[in-house]
Formats: C-alpha cells, structure tokens, sequence
C-alpha cells in the first residue's frame, strides 16, 4: 500500500533496487525485445491484412522504426514492405487492393502517401509542415479522408487520390482521430479526444453534417469501425472489443478482449483485433461473433524481419 498510486515512490523504489544489485556485484537483468503493432487493414479479397509494427530491441522505443508489412490470412506468410528510418504507419488498402495509402514523416512532418501494395517509390499527396495521419480510402477509390491540424485543431479533410481537391469536414474543439467510410459511403464514423478520456464516439453524413453520437458514456471510446453491412460499429473500450447497432447504440455488447483496436473482414466474417499491452502486443482473429480466437502474428518472424537493419 506504501506505493499505491505515488509514481515518485514506485520510481524511488526501481532506482533504488537497481543499486543494490550493482552494490552486489550483479548485472540487471536486460530487457526483452518486443514487437508491437500500431495499426492494420484488410486487403479487399480478405486474404491479407497490411499493418505498421515496431521491434524495439531491449526494450529500447525508437519512433523512426515503425515500418510497414503484410500477412497473409491463409499461410501466415508476412512480407516486409517498407525499410528506412522514417516513421511509415496507419497503412490501409486501396478498394481495388493495388495500392496502400499510408502517413509517414520521410519528408518533415507527418504526411499522406500513396505506394503499390507491394512496396515500391511512394507519390506524396499531402504537401505542407503541419500533422496529416490517419488515412483512410472511399469505397469507390475516389478520395481518401484524413485528419490534419493545418487550421490550429485535429479535424478530419478528405481529397482526390492525386492529392488535390482537399475539404475540411468536421469544425469541433476536440481533437478528431480514425475516420472511416462506410461500406456505401454515405457516412463516415471518427472519434474525438476532450483530453479527459472521456472520448466518444460519432457518425456524420460524407461531408462532416449531421453528426450524431453514438457513445455518451464516461470511460474512453475509440477506435470505431463499421461492420461489412454498414448495420454495425465496432469499437475499444476498457481494454475490450465492443460493438453496437448504429440504430440502436445503447444496446452494445463486448466481443473479444483487447486493445480495443479492430477490424472487420470485408465479407463480415471475421474480426481481426489486437490483444497485448505495451510494449508487446499480437494480431488475433475471431469468428465475427467473438467465437474462436486464433493468434496471427508470431513475434520470433517479425523480430527476425523488423528488427532494425534486418532485410
């Protein structure tokens, strides 16, 4: 009870331990190296899921390491698709799987890029010094939305695949985070951080009118996407998978633990779902219903493709 809640005791106590042992001749013990992902996307066919990872060797946390690849759902194959010291992340597929859209710093500033699926020169879309991050592609392939600070706040902008034609879509004092199309792309859902871990929840017609909240509760919402059918959302909260009727959002049920963080398969029969805490997490699957859950990812492949200078 002596370090319950005190952050300053809890560190006395590490540093302190720490010393005895070099005090007593003894070596601490190293740290582990983990792998970590960040984000993933279904390839359309549902063969595939493209995610951003990060093998931190002893421990050691490096934001430039965070590199891009993809998994095959039916032999556990895992290619490499990005390798340089830059941070490539929040990777999502074309809806025609030729192309992933993704956001990355090589230039300056976090921005969005387009590349082939299988890697290969990237073409920058997005050409400023502010944030651009979370891409996200319309379901005909037209227009990727995004978020960007570029106005002094967090909101969501979308623009033709070549990159022009950019449109601010939401006005709010929150900061917006992960919007997703639709599958018939009428609307878009996103979520908003006050700051207090009190975010919710929202879904708003294709050019940011009409927004309704689905969550009004008091724990920490995020992460929301829609089911294959457009019926339903999936989102985190508390470390769990929940998912709720866009007509019915009250009447929500939890699916699979977690980090919260998942995605359905585009033909609605799977979830694919992240399950660890930091620094070491894994890609899981599931029956759309929760039911048998099957570890993807194995952490030993991606140590020996990821770790930093591994080709």
């Amino acid at each position: 009870m002596f370090f319950k809640n005190n952050p300053m005791k809890i560190l006395f106590a590490l540093i302190l331990s720490t010393l005895m042992v070099v005090a007593n001749g003894q070596t601490p013990a190293p740290k582990e190296t983990t792998v970590y992902y960040n984000s993933f996307s279904w390839s359309p066919d549902g063969t595939k899921l493209c995610f951003s990872v990060i093998v931190m060797k002893n421990g050691v946390f490096n934001g430039k390491l965070w590199e891009i690849g993809s998994v095959d759902i039916r032999t556990s194959k895992v290619l490499r698709i990005t390798d340089n010291n830059f941070d490539d992340d929040w990777p999502v597929y074309s809806p025609d799987g030729k192309k992933i859209a993704f956001q990355t710093d090589r230039d300056g500033s976090p921005q969005i890029y387009v590349m082939d699926a299988g890697g290969g020169p990237p073409q920058r879309l997005s050409k400023n010094n502010f944030h651009e991050m979370h891409p996200a592609w319309s379901p005909d392939g037209k227009q990727i939305m995004f978020i960007s600070d570029r106005n002094g706040n967090q909101e969501i902008y979308k623009m033709n695949t070549d990159g022009s034609g950019q449109i601010r879509l939401t006005t709010s004092p929150y900061k917006e985070f992960n919007p997703e199309w639709s599958p018939d792309g009428k609307r878009i859902v996103y979520y908003y951080e006050k700051g207090d871990r009190h975010d919710q929840i929202y879904i708003a017609d294709n050019d940011g009118k009409n927004a309704v909240k689905l969550t009004s509760d008091s724990t920490h919402n995020y992460y929301p996407a829609w089911s294959a059918d457009g019926v339903s959302i999936i989102y985190g909260s508390g470390g769990k998978v929940w998912q709720l009727k866009v007509d019915r959002p009250n009447e929500k049920r939890e699916l699979v633990p977690g980090t919260g963080y998942a995605k359905y398969s585009p033909d609605g029969s799977k979830i694919a779902f992240k399950k660890g805490d930091w620094p070491s997490n894994e890609i899981w699957l599931s029956d759309s219903d929760g039911s048998n859950m099957v570890q993807l990812t194995d952490p030993q492949k991606m140590t020996g493709l990821f770790m930093a200078g591994a080709k």
